[in-house]
């Protein structure tokens, strides 16, 4: 085994293009960011205060 393969292996990576394809959550989501629309599925009382994808600070509660 190659490094490059162990490291794929630990962190998950595979060179197949269908193991890199998102799954759709069978849940809506219960938060989205008002400023990039990215998508939270969490618990719906938790509170979000930051988006991990563009730092803003308007996470809505669906």
């Amino acid at each position: 085994m190659s490094i490059k393969d162990a490291v794929q292996n630990l962190l998950g990576g595979s060179d197949d293009a269908s193991a890199a394809t998102a799954e759709t959550p069978d849940e809506p989501p219960t938060h989205v960011c008002q400023s990039c629309g990215e998508e939270y599925y969490s618990d719906p009382e938790m509170e979000i205060d930051t988006c991990r994808s563009c730092g803003g600070i308007k996470i809505e509660r669906l």
